[in-house]
């Protein structure tokens, strides 16, 4: 007797069927749709870790500098300036009306003050409302208002 080596014949209704039940089986990789929800355990999302923050004072041609570590993701620059004890710092308001008068000695006047950078762009935020991302670097300097405006 000879063995049956025929290919038995698949019907259209037949493949339909076989991918209905791959669709159900357990352990079927399937992509979630938006909304799904996981069969495993939540994923914890990640916190930043906290990292060194380097202030620069650049002043009269000469660059004074502190580090400050560990600051915790999403500390603002102001949070940051009231922790120095290096040098004298004066913050006057807080959060959205944070406002530096002065630094090292050095205040604000009507026609000179404080700019800062971070990670050598300038910064387009008060310092209460700027957050940091450590690693990072705010960079001071002093100057007249006239140099702020055409950067």
């Amino acid at each position: 007797m000879k063995p049956n080596t025929s290919i038995p014949e698949i019907t259209v209704a037949g493949v339909l069927l076989l991918a209905a039940v791959a669709l159900f089986l357990p352990g079927c990789s399937r992509q979630p749709a938006a909304g799904d929800a996981s069969d495993g355990p939540p994923t914890a999302t990640s916190t930043p870790e906290p990292g060194p923050v380097t202030v620069e004072i650049l002043r009269d041609g000469q660059t004074r500098s502190v580090t400050l570590d560990p600051i915790p993701h999403g500390t603002t620059v102001e949070e940051v300036m009231r922790s120095i004890d290096q040098f004298p710092v004066e913050i006057r308001g807080s959060g959205t009306t944070a406002f530096v008068d002065s630094i090292d000695g050095m205040t604000t006047g009507a026609d000179t003050g404080w700019t800062y950078q971070v990670d050598g762009e300038p910064a387009h935020e008060g310092v209460g409302v700027k957050r940091l991302a450590p690693p990072a670097k705010i960079s001071w300097s002093f100057g007249g208002w006239d140099d702020v405006a055409e950067n």
